[in-house]
């Protein structure tokens, strides 16, 4: 694992993990814990985490809204979250790409999208990982 805080365990008591072409099946029951982890049923979830300290800049924080952006359509939210979410992450996005981002207005449009998200139940919650890294690159960068 890549960070400290990350722990994935899996008992397996009747057969050991398995990880055949394009998914994983675990026999027993897993415990995921730690900082970053994204877990669904039947969803796909991709997320990438770095932090302020390991060398994000600016533009990897617009790299990382435009990439939220595109995962909206996959999240399955409704079009009036859809599209307060969307709004929301392309002014923070439009933002810290400004020759003088400040970091009120990034960090105000993510919290607006993280509250969205988080009210919308499951569906927001695949992309409430990636919210999370942009609030703490922007707090970083920015704050």
């Amino acid at each position: 694992m890549s960070n400290q805080e990350d722990h994935l365990s899996a008992k397996a008591p009747t057969a050991p993990a398995t990880v055949p072409s394009g998914g994983m099946s675990v026999g027993g029951s897993v415990n995921v814990s730690g900082k970053g982890n994204a877990v669904g049923v039947g969803n796909t979830v991709h997320y990438t985490e770095t932090t302020a300290s390991q060398g994000a800049n600016l533009a990897d924080l617009a790299q990382l809204l435009q990439n939220l952006r595109g995962s909206l359509a996959q999240a399955g939210l409704d079009p009036k979250t859809h599209r307060a979410v969307e709004a929301d992450l392309a002014a923070a996005g439009a933002e810290a790409e400004d020759k003088e981002p400040s970091g009120a207005i990034v960090l105000s449009k993510l919290e607006s999208a993280l509250k969205i998200l988080t009210s919308a139940g499951d569906a927001g919650a695949t992309l409430l990982p990636q919210i999370h890294q942009a609030i703490e690159w922007g707090k970083g960068l920015l704050g």
